[in-house]
């Protein structure tokens, strides 16, 4: 998919990845930024596109995700960009408009993701509800392991710059001639 290369390119190139040098392929973009960090962008930039998503409800899910993947890094837990993902997905029903179990019957995820997704269940589970609780404003429920509250809320405002600097970049369209087909290009 062009526009989704496109999407992936551009972010790789933006100060937001970290990245040092420029990189020109999708190739060099997953060796560079790795697979699951790609997955995610990938996943990120397909919501993003889906007509049907509010910028809203796309902008929660941001935050969301990136507020899991900073408490997953904070609490000291392995496989922060799989934090990143069940955040992400969390409001995949709501944007495709059907229950959570139906949406997951057909998508190849990991168990513990389902899991997390539909019971709030082990450490990505864990993770998905504290974030939860936080957005409620009910900080006597929050949990998680090494974090307390005040740097949570901290984590949430980072999360929330975050998504303000990244959201441009996954609404930004493809450029005009990456959308023609060739034979126009050529013209």
């Amino acid at each position: 998919d062009v526009a989704l290369s496109l999407s992936v390119l551009r972010w790789a190139n933006s100060p937001l990845s970290g990245l040092r040098s420029r990189v020109d392929s999708i190739e060099r973009a997953v060796v560079v930024l790795g697979l699951e960090t790609t997955r995610n962008l990938v996943s990120l930039f397909a919501l993003a596109r889906l007509d049907s998503t509010p910028p809203e409800l796309l902008k929660l899910l941001l935050v969301r995700a990136r507020l899991c993947e900073l408490l997953a890094r904070a609490a000291g837990r392995g496989n922060p960009s799989t934090h990143f993902l069940v955040g992400l997905l969390s409001g995949v029903d709501a944007i495709v408009n059907r229950p959570m179990g139906s949406v997951l019957e057909g998508m190849p995820i990991d168990p513990s993701v389902a899991q997390a997704l539909l019971a709030r269940e082990g450490d990505l589970g864990g993770a998905l509800a504290a974030v939860e609780h936080l957005e409620a404003g009910t900080f006597d429920a929050f949990a998680m392991d090494a974090v307390d509250v005040d740097q949570a809320c901290e984590l949430y405002r980072d999360a929330v710059r975050w998504t303000a600097a990244v959201g441009g970049l996954a609404a930004q369209p493809p450029p005009a001639e990456a959308t023609q087909p060739k034979s126009r290009r050529a013209q």
